[in-house]
């Protein structure tokens, strides 16, 4: 390939040296040059059969000796031609083309390729030949008479040239059809482009999805459903149907092994609601999810009512043993481990379910060193619950060092109603957040009689009038602490927020601040049938540094 690519580049240049340069230009080639913007000397050589172009900082055009001899508008339409490839510099994009070739000869996808972008090249400046001339008769005359002559070009692969014999046809029939791309189908080709982009994108994410801590959207179901979390030998005993993960032959061609790990959503008659990939090779996940979606569970009971169920659960693919999988416990955020023995069972229930169930809850006593200080705040604990309702064990998530020990030493005192799963009773999990030393809320009184509404129907919803910012806590701002407060509430007739409750916690003093915030903020009250009525509501308070 080498050796041909020489002898090209020696004949070229032996050919400009043989041939005479026509001076002064005809009128036809003149029009060229005005037309299309582009300078090159103009050579007729008796050894060639068609154009040729060539040169990138003193471009040739070398035309055959009858060329004086057509019709002058077939010399403007092979003119222009050579000129706009001098133009567009298609010489240096052949020399790279001829480089690709030459040190991929062997693969022929690289040859179908290189032909189509040779092909796609001249069809481009067939189109601004015929824009320029405008005479697309005469331009596809030119291509036919050139046609018919057999010249000397097998040898000089590296010039563009008029006519390419095995390029003809299609670019007759482009010219012919005048193939243009209308709006309505450039917007297609757009829209299914980004389509496939779209679509590889998804799949990218899909087979290499990014570690992290898995999370289960809040279910949208009515106030009172459940979702507990359960250890896995629990459930692995419920299992009604297992389907056996398939293993990928490309994974087992390539001896890849592992454990898949799966966070699992179980609705309460006992199929796979959800599934999210906690960690796993990207060959075998695809085969765990197939597998898991199609397992079957025995429904959970939580006090005799059937509750959604979230699970782990590790899909483990070996080359000796094939696949296999077993439910494991548990979340690594939890303190406490849920792989529990065989008695007592052990779930996660959330804080909302579990405070129902509370019947003795001690104040804590207020530390006077803190309340020296001035610190007060929330302290967030995880505590395990056992059988008899008593808190067994408590685990610090956040709060203030000063407050910790008041709340852990209340906490300790607590009683809740025994929890029952599945007609057994079983130790629980949960979440508390103990306000020591704060101003609690004030509960409102309602008025006898006076309901309280949900939005929705003929019911419209308050609107906000006056907003207070609520105020950033030393401890918070110094841990640079960012994040939002959700509050249930209730706004009364007269637009003021009362009942206030805290829904989602940030700690540091913040959840405190933002119920003193809310407290201040003033409603258009909600109305039903155009009077001002008690409406529940939900509030979000954020906290951003500046």
């Amino acid at each position: 390939r080498l050796a041909w690519l020489g002898i090209g580049f020696c004949r070229l240049s032996l050919y400009r040296r043989r041939a005479p340069r026509l001076e002064p230009l005809p009128p036809a080639l003149e029009y060229a040059r005005a037309a299309t913007g582009a300078s090159a000397a103009f050579y007729l050589s008796r050894e060639l059969a068609g154009p040729v172009s060539f040169g990138l900082f003193s471009p040739a055009v070398l035309l055959p000796a009858r060329f004086g001899e057509l019709e002058p508008a077939f010399q403007r339409a092979i003119a222009c031609h050579e000129l706009l490839h001098v133009r567009r510099r298609d010489w240096l994009l052949t020399l790279v083309e001829e480089a690709v070739r030459t040190l991929l000869w062997f693969h022929p996808a690289i040859w179908w390729l290189l032909g189509r972008i040779q092909l796609a090249r001249e069809q481009a400046v067939d189109r601004l030949v015929i824009e320029i001339t405008a005479g697309r008769d005469h331009y596809v005359e030119a291509l036919l008479e050139m046609a018919n002559v057999r010249g000397r070009l097998a040898c000089i692969p590296p010039a563009p040239l008029f006519l390419r014999r095995r390029h003809f046809a299609r670019r007759l029939e482009f010219i012919v059809k005048e193939v243009a791309m209308s709006r309505i189908r450039l917007a297609g080709s757009l829209a299914t482009m980004s389509a496939l982009l779209a679509a590889a994108g998804v799949l990218t994410v899909w087979s290499l999805p990014l570690k992290g801590e898995p999370e289960f959207a809040r279910a949208q179901t009515q106030e009172g459903s459940k979702r507990v979390r359960v250890g896995g030998n629990v459930q692995q005993k419920k299992l009604l149907h297992q389907v056996a993960p398939v293993y990928p032959p490309l994974a087992k061609q390539a001896r890849i092994q592992g454990v898949v790990r799966l966070q699992a959503s179980i609705a309460k008659d006992g199929t796979v609601l959800n599934l999210t990939v906690v960690s796993g090779h990207p060959l075998l996940i695809p085969a765990a999810l197939e597998a898991v979606k199609q397992w079957r569970y025995e429904p959970t009971l939580l006090n005799n009512e059937p509750v959604e169920v979230i699970t782990q659960i590790d899909v483990n693919f070996s080359l000796s043993g094939e696949g296999s999988a077993a439910p494991l416990l548990g979340s690594e955020s939890v303190p406490f481990s849920l792989d529990e023995t065989e008695e007592p069972k052990r779930i996660r229930v959330s804080a909302r379910v579990q405070e129902r169930k509370l019947l003795y809850n001690p104040e804590p006593v207020y530390p006077p060193l803190a309340e020296q200080a001035r610190i007060r705040g929330f302290v967030k604990l995880v505590v395990l619950i056992s059988t008899d309702g008593a808190v067994k064990e408590v685990r610090v998530v956040s709060g203030h060092p000063l407050l910790v020990p008041a709340a852990v030493d209340a906490v300790r005192q607590w009683r809740y109603r025994p929890t029952l799963l599945d007609g057994e009773p079983a130790e629980v999990i949960s979440e508390i957040q103990v306000n020591v030393g704060a101003r609690q809320p004030e509960i409102v009184e309602r008025k006898v009689g006076e309901a309280v509404f949900r939005v929705g129907g003929d019911v419209k919803p308050p609107t906000l009038l006056h907003k207070v910012e609520p105020e950033y806590t030393e401890q918070a701002r110094d841990s640079k602490l960012e994040g939002t407060v959700v509050l249930s509430c209730e706004i009364g007739p007269d637009g003021a927020a009362r009942n206030i409750r805290v829904e989602k916690w940030l700690g540091l003093g913040l959840d405190e601040k933002a119920v003193e915030a809310v407290e201040q903020w003033r409603f258009r009250p909600g109305e039903k049938g155009g009077q001002p009525v008690a409406v529940r509501a939900t509030v979000e308070v954020n906290f951003r540094l500046l």
